[in-house]
C-alpha cells in the first residue's frame, strides 16, 4: 500500500485505511463505535488526566534511575510499548544500538545523562526518555511508502526527539533530496547530530534545534514538501505553535504526516488548530495492515493479564495534512 504523490497526498487505499473525518464534513469524527473519541464525551477530562499521569510517571521512573542507569537491557525497554515494527539491538559499544525495520538499519545512541529535576524544568524532555510509540509506527509507514513518496522530496521532521527516527530511517531508504531533523531540545539535538555523524546517508541531511513558536525565524533554502511528526499533541500550549510551523514550512501543494493517540481528545483539539490554519485534512486509524494487527494482539493481550495497553494513549492516529496551492 503507497500514497499516491503529485504535490498533494490524495488518500489511502481503500482496502486497509479507514478515514474517520475529511475537511469541509459537517462533523469533526463520526460517530461509529470504533472512531476517536470527541471533545463533547463525558470522559474526556478524566481520559486527558490519565494521558498525563503515564506520561509523567515515565519522566519520574528516568528521574529516578539518575545516573546509576546503565545500557545492560536498554533494547528491551528503549521503545516502551511496542508494536513490534522496529527491532532495537544492543551494541557492543556502550549507549550504541542497532535498529532496523524492512531491510534497513541504522545506529542510533540515546541520551546518556541522567535526567535531572533541572532539565525536565527546561523545555520539553520526553522525547529524551525513549522512542515513543508514534515514531516507531511512524517510521514503519515512512518506509511502507518508500521512494514513492519521498524521491527527490525535501522532508522535514518536526520534534523528532533524541533520535529522529522516522526522518533518519528516510534518509537512509527513501532516496529523498534533503532531511532535516528537528526537536526544541537542545541534548535531543545533540544526540540525532551523533547518529548522523555515525550513519552512512546518501542524502544531505541537517540537524538544528527548532522550538515552534520561532518557526518563523527559520530560513530554509526552500519550504519543505513533507513535514513528518510524531506524539507531539500531548502538550496543550504547544500544539498552536505546533499548527503554525507546519503551516508555514509547508510548500503550497506539500502534505504533513502527523501520527499521535487520540489521548484524551488532545488528537482532535490539534485537529481543529490545523483547520483554522485552512489546511486541509483526512484521519486515518487503519492506515496499515501490519499495525492494525500488533493493536489488536496488544488489546487482546492486555485484556488478558498482558502488559498494560491503553487504545487512547497508545494507538497513533495518522493524519494527513495538506496545504493548499
Amino acid at each position: 500500500m503507497a500514497i499516491c504523490f503529485d504535490g498533494n497526498l490524495h488518500g489511502v487505499e481503500r482496502a486497509t485505511d479507514k478515514v474517520l473525518s475529511m475537511s469541509g464534513s459537517t462533523a469533526l469524527v463520526a460517530p461509529a463505535a470504533d472512531t476517536v473519541a470527541d471533545d463533547g464525551d463525558e470522559d474526556i477530562g478524566e481520559a486527558r488526566h490519565e494521558a498525563a499521569r503515564q506520561r509523567w510517571r515515565l519522566l519520574a521512573e528516568a528521574l529516578k534511575r539518575g545516573a546509576a542507569t546503565t545500557h545492560e537491557g536498554a533494547a528491551d525497554s528503549c521503545m516502551g510499548v511496542s508494536f513490534g515494527l522496529v527491532r532495537c539491538l544492543s551494541t557492543p559499544e556502550n549507549g550504541w544500538f542497532v535498529y532496523s525495520a524492512q531491510g534497513f538499519e541504522v545506529l542510533v545512541c540515546h541520551v546518556t545523562e541522567a535526567v535531572s529535576p533541572k532539565a525536565l524544568a527546561g523545555f520539553n524532555n520526553t522525547g529524551n526518555v525513549r522512542v515513543w510509540s508514534s515514531e516507531e509506527v511512524l517510521t514503519h509507514y515512512c518506509l511502507r511508502q518508500g521512494p514513492a513518496l519521498f524521491a527527490g522530496r525535501r522532508v522535514l521532521e518536526l520534534g523528532g526527539g533524541m533520535t529522529c527516527l522516522a526522518g533518519l530511517m528516510v534518509a537512509k531508504a527513501a532516496a529523498p533530496a534533503y532531511v532535516h531533523l528537528t526537536d526544541g531540545n537542545q541534548a535531543a539535538m545533540a544526540n540525532v547530530k551523533r547518529i548522523v555523524a555515525q550513519n552512512e546517508l546518501r542524502t544531505d541531511v541537517a540537524c538544528s534545534v527548532l522550538r515552534w513558536h520561532e518557526a518563523g525565524h527559520l530560513r530554509p533554502a526552500a519550504l519543505y514538501d513533507l513535514i513528518l511528526c510524531a506524539d507531539c499533541l500531548f502538550f496543550d500550549d504547544a500544539r498552536p505553535a505546533l499548527a503554525d510551523a507546519i503551516s508555514l514550512l509547508l510548500r503550497p501543494g506539500g502534505s504533513a504526516l502527523v501520527m499521535a493517540p487520540a489521548r484524551g481528545g488532545t488528537f482532535n483539539l490539534f485537529v481543529q488548530e490545523v483547520a483554522r490554519k485552512g489546511l486541509r485534512y483526512s484521519i486515518a486509524k487503519r492506515y496499515d495492515d501490519a499495525v492494525w494487527a500488533s493493536h489488536e494482539a496488544l488489546m487482546h493481550a492486555a485484556q488478558h493479564g498482558g502488559p498494560f495497553y491503553n487504545e487512547d494513549l497508545h494507538f497513533p492516529l495518522l493524519l494527513l495534512l495538506t496545504k493548499p496551492s
